[in-house]
């Protein structure tokens, strides 16, 4: 019973529990659901996307042009976690919106059709996928495909075909699967036609459908006749020739289609498909069937290929979202047999930016570098710049990607700032920022501005089955530069994934109260990409426990080399130590003693064989030339007592020497290249202007594990400190072994697991140059990147690969004595808070020369270099020591706010320039003033003579042109006007009249027409009826003139009204039209006639006031002086007449005017004073500068604890303006703000 009543509660609560589910359910599902639409599809064009013509809803016609009209055009989604994802069926276009921010990215430019490009560089702007690939059954041809000429504008003229995409909703997203190329398998091309049926079905039917005389041309050109009874027959030897190739014409004529390659196949198929609807496959197969024909295949390129987008949390956690674009690259089908895909270029214009707006593209080109749109379109052709994510394979012949000068892309992220203007004019930043999460290791990213489109941009290129080209000479005994081509046998099967974060205008964000959000800037891509990296547990955050009061110095030491010696005049092979153990800790007691306490020393080349024959790393076995003094042992105990670092070098990643013993085997544990042969390493010269063979052969990284493990056990005896492996942590290569091939996708994971299994064992892990996938294992990074190539179309190099790192890891830039230029790697350094590495032997270091490999340590004694070293290094420390664990939260130019400061020879210059300048001034001023008084004395005989002539009769109103004679004109105007006037009021008065008399008959008959009783209703058909009567009467009347006269109705009446009511009203408004006119005229002879008095007296006046200067510069002879003075005096009176008949007639007049404007100002409203804007004055700024200092020059940049620093990249001091004050910096120099 108690069991009976326990299940009868539990079953109870169960109830509750699904019934209080339930209530769950049913309150989320009243969530209010995105509206969705789904006005574009597969099968009808959404737009004419070439001309960007798209008629809306209402039927209107429009041209996309703006972002708002192309969102317009597309369809809802995908609505998730504050994002939206718009997309257009036909084309695939997409676009991503934030709701919060209202900011849009778009997969392609908005406006493509406007670009003035031919329709097949347009096509490639409006697609998302472009293919390479080469067609071996056609000699190797290379050809290209996109999606939007392949897969969207596949249909002909007439004819429109669907595209090619299925579009599929996912989880938060959307799937679309592209077929690019050619779906149908054959041509709709007939090879043989018997004669009846070319003309009836295809040649007649395409001129009834309207083809041209040139589309014609085109079917007969390449349809040719083969008929025994053609004239062309005649001799027995074209007949048998005919016969033999074309054996049915022997019953039947018919035309052979001439056409050899695809592309012909394809014109020919289009005119077909345009202009012979009824011509179908069926017709195709029946007439090959007919002739007894089997067709040639011709294989048509087909890729099948999908981009999954989605909305994603950035990291578990974060509650940050953004688009990710993936492709499967085990989704890409094609006939691999035929074809060879040589690169997928993913959404290459996705965000792109136009040079007309300010903004730019970042490439992530060593520590980081900027391609500005405005400064790269002044180039005036179009730019390109690559790299090969995480460095050259070593596995393939060709190395380089083109671009040797280029550094390394370490980290696999890009991005784009753009400007975009707001409804009210203003304009706001935006942009995002990339990320490739998966198969970076098999991407390449380009960055490109197209000069014509004016579009920058920077994307990923990809190819799942990597194929390497090398020279037949290299392998086989041939002559010439043959060259072969062989696809990989393994292909990437993971995915291509993309992640994109939209990028926030500040004050966006504030008006609009964001916090998660980053600026369009690469200050925001470098916080976005650390988050990111932060929220991965990939970076942890240093603490002030794990670094010490010093930054770290790093010094590379050489351990031994092999050196030819002589015994009885017999050469032999020795190891001479270069930097023995003891010599390190000479090296670090010399450098402790002189403050520089905080050292850690990489050993290189220490084990048996040295630098030049060292072997892969298994037994470990040191040299003995480097422990004669003191062991390893003794250098590790005295390392740990005083604090320094020791670091032993192992390098898995190549080797130079391998004996009858050792672990190595070269066929399984080497790299083999595509062709089957080993490789090397090789690195560029730049004396050399090529690749360098290090004779190193490289290592598989399937088979670290293999070294690295047995190493371990070796090592660990010795409780060592820490461990450097330099090499793998730069290097990254496939390997194509036939038997076990491996993509580089593969050997990343086999390195990341390296790096997994040493962050394990070891206390502390060094690495050089530093792959991303190696960051969250490693405790040191040296030669990481602390500039960029300074490409000559870069705009800036930016330290974002510091901005990322700095507090997290300490890192180190490449050796600074073997640099060019150190003051400028220093100052790199500090902007990267990158701490100082050299590269130092303790003796011995001309053995160094003796091998090429080696020859390039020219400046590496000690002895030579242990000042500098030392003076160098407190000077970086004392910068970042301080900033060891904050990061850096500002960093921006203002070489703006900065001027140059000339040297002592240019001081001197600009004085003795102010000098002559004044000189000249001075002398000009003088030769101004003599000119003055010349133009003045001739000023004053022309004025009087003009006045001799017209001053006497000014007011004698019959002389022609005279004053008088003007105002009498003007008069009459006025008369004019008054008629006008008259004229207008006469016909208000008709107009007046018959718009009374139409309000009158209206009057009558809305009274008629609201009679309703009875009595008015019989009286008004006792009305009618006697009208009847009399207008019959009244027609007998007029029998003789063969007319009836009727009364108009009301309804005729004021028809009749309103006819004249028109014609007044246009009588009217000419009247009115008169009226402004005579008063223009008027108004014009009044200021005519006021001109010429005001014109008259100021010649007279001027030439009055400085009469005295003629004598008091004895101007001309004294006779005509005479002259002018008595014209001069006779004048008089006749100028003060006309002064005063201006004062008093010409004054009233222009009263008159004034104030007849003024009381008929409902003829004149009062027009917008429209006025012209004038061109400023350059601003001092704008001006030339002499003392400008190089754009993107100066530096200024901000630690998290609040240090401030400026940096002059300059060879010249400079000055510069900080929030009001000035600061002096030194050439290459730098200044901290207090």
């Amino acid at each position: 019973m108690l069991m009976k009543k326990i299940i009868a509660v539990i079953l109870t609560a169960l109830m509750l529990l699904s019934t209080f589910t339930v209530l769950v359910q049913a309150e989320d599902s009243s969530t209010t659901s995105p509206e969705y639409t789904y006005k574009t599809n597969k099968n009808t064009a959404t737009m004419n996307y070439m001309t960007g013509e798209y008629v809306t809803e209402s039927g209107e016609k429009i041209i996309v042009d703006t972002e708002e009209e192309k969102l317009a055009t597309m369809d809802l989604r995908v609505e998730s976690n504050g994002y939206r994802i718009y997309i257009d069926e036909y084309s695939g276009e997409i676009a991503v919106e934030c709701i919060a921010t209202g900011e849009l990215m778009f997969s392609n430019p908005v406006n493509a059709s406007a670009m003035k490009r031919e329709d097949s560089t347009r096509a490639k702007f409006l697609s998302q996928i472009l293919i390479d690939y080469i067609d071996t059954s056609n000699n190797n041809q290379e050809c290209s495909y996109n999606s939007y000429a392949n897969a969207v504008s596949v249909g002909v003229a007439g004819s429109p075909l669907p595209s090619q995409l299925v579009v599929k909703p996912i989880k938060n997203g959307i799937r679309v699967d592209y077929s690019i190329g050619r779906v149908d398998s054959r041509y709709l091309v007939p090879e043989r036609i018997s004669k009846v049926d070319f003309e009836e079905k295809i040649l007649n039917a395409a001129t009834e459908s309207g083809c041209s005389e040139f589309e014609r041309y085109q079917l007969l050109n390449f349809f040719k006749l083969y008929d025994l009874d053609d004239p062309k027959a005649q001799t027995q030897v074209i007949r048998d020739d005919w016969l033999k190739k074309f054996p049915m014409i022997e019953h039947t004529p018919i035309y052979a289609f001439t056409g050899a390659t695809k592309r012909e196949y394809r014109d020919i198929e289009k005119l077909i498909k345009a202009y012979c609807p009824d011509y179908t496959y069926e017709d195709l197969d029946n007439g090959h069937l007919a002739l007894n024909y089997e067709p040639s295949d011709k294989a048509e390129a087909l890729f099948n290929i999908a981009i999954e987008y989605r909305i994603e949390e950035t990291y578990t956690g974060s509650g940050v979202y953004g688009l990710t674009a993936r492709v499967p690259a085990n989704g890409i089908r094609f006939d691999e047999s035929v074809f060879q895909l040589k690169r997928i270029q993913i959404l290459p214009y996705m965000g792109a930016n136009t040079s007309d707006n300010t903004g730019y593209s970042f490439f992530p080109d060593g520590t980081g570098t900027l391609f500005s749109s405005e400064e790269i379109s002044k180039k005036k052709s179009d730019t390109y710049f690559y790299g090969t994510v995480y460095g050259d394979d070593f596995a393939y012949y060709n190395i380089g990607s083109g671009a040797p000068h280029n550094e390394v892309v370490r980290y696999p992220v890009y991005g784009v700032v753009d400007e975009k203007t707001n409804a009210d004019g203003t304009t706001r930043d935006t942009g995002f920022f990339a990320i490739v999460e998966e198969g970076d290791a098999m991407t390449k990213l380009i960055a490109h501005y197209n000069y014509i489109a004016k579009y920058n941009t920077v994307f990923v290129e990809v190819n799942p089955r990597p194929s390497d080209t090398y020279s037949l000479s290299d392998a086989i005994s041939v002559s010439g530069l043959s060259t072969w081509t062989v696809v990989s046998a393994r292909k990437y099967t993971g995915d291509f994934k993309i992640r994109y974060m939209m990028l926030t205008d500040e004050d966006v964000a504030k008006e609009k109260n964001l916090t998660n959000t980053y600026t369009p800037d690469y200050m925001g891509m470098a916080e976005a990409y650390r988050d990111y990296l932060v929220g991965n547990g990939i970076l942890t955050k240093l603490t002030e426990d794990e670094v010490k009061e010093d930054i770290p110095l790093y010094i590379e030491t050489f351990g031994c080399s092999v050196t030819t010696k002589r015994f009885l005049s017999i050469p032999y092979e020795t190891e001479v130590p270069l930097t023995s153990f003891s010599d390190i800790q000479k090296m670090y007691a010399q450098l402790s003693e002189n403050g520089v306490k905080n050292v850690n020393f990489i050993l290189t080349g220490y084990t048996e064989g040295g630098l030049k024959a060292e072997k892969i790393p298994y037994n470990l076995n040191w040299d003995n030339s480097v422990e004669k003094e003191t062991d390893f042992e003794e250098l590790l105990e005295d390392a740990k007592q005083k604090g320094y670092g020791i670091y032993p070098d192992f390098d898995f990643a190549f080797c130079s020497t391998n004996t009858l013993f050792d672990p190595l085997i070269l066929d399984k544990h080497a790299i083999k290249t595509i062709d089957d042969r080993y490789t090397s390493k090789r690195e560029y010269s730049a004396t050399r202007q090529t690749f360098i063979n290090y004779f190193e052969l490289a290592m598989s990284p399937a088979y670290f594990d293999h070294f690295y493990t047995k190493l371990t056990d070796k090592y660990l005896e010795y409780e060592p400190i820490g461990i450097s492996v330099s090499t793998i942590g730069t290097y990254l290569s496939s390997d194509f072994d036939e038997d076990e091939p491996y993509n580089r996708e593969d050997s990343k994971q086999f390195t990341a697991e390296a790096f997994k299994f040493f962050d394990s064992k070891y206390e502390k892990v060094l690495t050089s140059g530093g792959n991303a996938f190696t960051w969250k294992y490693v405790d040191y990074i040296t030669d990481a990147a602390t500039d960029s190539s300074r490409h000559a179309r870069s705009s800036a190099t930016v330290p974002f690969l510091g901005i990322v790192l700095h507090g997290y890891v300490q890192f180190a830039g490449s050796a600074i004595n073997m640099e060019g230029n150190i003051d400028y790697a220093l100052l790199r350094a500090i902007e990267n808070g990158a701490s100082l590495k050299f590269i130092l032997s303790y003796r011995n270091t001309e053995k160094l020369k003796e091998y090429y490999n080696t020859s390039v340590y020219y400046s590496v004694r000690y002895d030579i270099w242990v000042n500098d070293l030392i003076d160098r290094y407190k000077e970086i420390n004392e910068v970042l020591k301080d900033v060891q664990t904050s990061i850096i939260i500002d960093h921006k130019f203002i070489d703006k706010d900065a001027v140059r400061i000339p040297d002592d020879n240019e001081i001197t210059d600009d004085a003795m320039a102010a000098l002559l300048a004044a000189a000249a001034a001075e002398q000009a001023d003088a030769a101004a003033k003599h000119e003055s008084v010349r133009v003045t004395l001739q000023t004053i005989r022309k004025n009087l003579t003009v006045c001799g002539e017209k001053l006497p009769t000014a007011l004698d109103e019959n002389v022609e042109g005279s004053v008088a004679n003007l105002y009498k004109l003007a008069l009459e105007r006025g008369e004019d006007l008054n008629a006008a006037m008259t004229a207008m009021a006469d016909a208000k008065t008709a107009l007046d009249a018959l718009v009374a008399e139409k309000e009158a008959l209206e009057a009558e008959k809305e009274a008629a027409d609201n009679a309703t009783t009875e009595g008015d209703a019989a009286e008004a058909d006792a009305s009618e009826g006697e009208g009847t009567e009399g207008e019959g009467t009244e027609g007998e009347g007029t029998e003789g003139e063969g007319t009836e006269e009727t009364e108009p109705t009301l309804e005729e009446k004021i028809e009749a009204v309103n006819k004249k009511i028109e014609e007044a009203t246009k009588a009217h408004e000419d009247a009115i039209a008169a009226v402004k006119a005579a008063y223009a005229a008027y108004d014009e002879a009044s200021k005519t006639a006021s001109a010429a008095a005001e014109e008259l007296i100021a010649l007279y006046e001027f030439a009055n006031t400085n009469i005295g200067m003629l004598d008091a510069n004895e101007a001309f002879n004294e006779e005509i002086r005479t002259q002018l003075k008595d014209l001069n005096t006779a004048l008089n009176a006749s100028y003060t007449a006309l002064g005063e008949f201006a004062d008093k007639e010409l004054a009233d007049l222009a009263k008159a005017v004034a104030k007849f404007k003024a009381d008929n100002a409902e003829l004149f409203p009062e027009e917008e004073e429209v006025v012209e804007s004038e061109t400023p004055e350059q601003t001092e700024t704008e001006r030339f500068n002499k003392y400008a200092v190089v754009e993107n020059s100066v530096v200024y940049e901000e630690y998290e604890n609040g240090k401030k620093l400026v940096l002059n990249f300059n060879n010249y001091a400079i000055k510069v303006k900080i929030d009001g004050a000035y600061y002096t910096v030194d050439a290459y120099g730098y200044i901290i703000i207090a």
